[in-house]
């Protein structure tokens, strides 16, 4: 049965790469990103769709939708994400919220350096290159980065892995749509009436707007929860769990330094 429960996992494991790759996230945006598009251009896209109760939409049609909606997702994402960090910057200039550093510092110094493990530190230290102590931004990143690796590499994390993974698609989520929400300004001015008053565009625009900033923060929030719980997360391991594995590694390193020392001591010297 265990093997078979193996099996089992390693199978779900797979399926799960599989939908990793072809991030369910983008086709939200996307899909947002389509209807703006329909509403704006119907003409184009209602013959393709049909709307008759006659009318069917070929496979082909089906298939261009949902890859055109993973593509706009995309391309929404890698607009919304860097508008979010300029966004973010602004903010952080007009004292309105704390910068990604800072929340990583604050969470250390809440996890490390009021830990009466001092080893604690040291481990952190040499695993990550990071000094709790004192740490630089160009430290940071690094040692941000080199937490991913770690959490993704030991099995006993995984459940802390899976979480970081659903804030980040969430951030990715609310990236993407802040930016499609801004294409629905598009439709909005081309199909009301150009007779009618100007004031019922420029609401939804105005509101729309809010909206799209609304989910920008909405993604930084959730990348403030990715920092702290990899922060988290490695104190845990490093407190808790990690440390009978931090001894192994001690031990193996110290008896591949001996084995190195003798193999050296033992070569002969080579002739002149």
């Amino acid at each position: 049965m265990s093997e078979l429960g193996q099996a089992a996992s390693k199978i779900g494991e797979k399926i799960v790469d599989i939908l990793d790759i072809f991030d369910l996230s983008f086709f939200i945006s996307g899909a947002v990103g389509i209807g703006a598009a329909m509403v704006a251009f119907p003409d184009t896209f209602l013959p393709l769709i049909g709307t008759g109760p006659d009318d069917e939409t070929s496979g082909a049609v089906l298939f261009g939708l949902v890859l055109g909606s993973y593509v706009i997702g995309l391309v929404c994402f890698s607009i919304g994400r860097p508008l979010r960090d300029r966004l973010q910057r602004i903010r952080e200039r007009l004292g309105q919220t704390t910068s990604s550093y800072d929340v990583f510092a604050r969470a250390l110094e809440e996890h490390f350096r009021g830990a009466e493990d001092a080893q604690s530190k040291a481990a952190f230290k040499r695993l990550f290159g990071y000094d709790v102590d004192a740490g630089s931004r160009a430290a940071y990143v690094q040692a941000y980065t080199r937490m991913w690796a770690h959490v993704r590499s030991f099995p006993e994390l995984s459940e802390s892995f899976t979480l970081l993974k659903r804030y980040w698609i969430l951030a990715a989520s609310y990236d993407g749509i802040a930016t499609a929400l801004l294409l629905w300004a598009f439709p909005v001015w081309l199909r009301l009436p150009a007779e009618g008053s100007p004031i019922t565009p420029i609401l939804l625009s105005a509101g729309l707007v809010i909206a799209s900033l609304f989910c920008m923060v909405r993604a930084q929030l959730y990348k403030r929860y990715q920092i702290e719980e990899i922060v988290a997360t490695v104190a845990h391991w490093l407190v808790l769990v990690g440390r009978p594995r931090l001894l192994e590694i001690d031990k193996g390193d110290v008896e591949l330094q001996e084995l190195r020392r003798g193999s050296t001591a033992t070569v002969p010297d080579q002739p002149s």
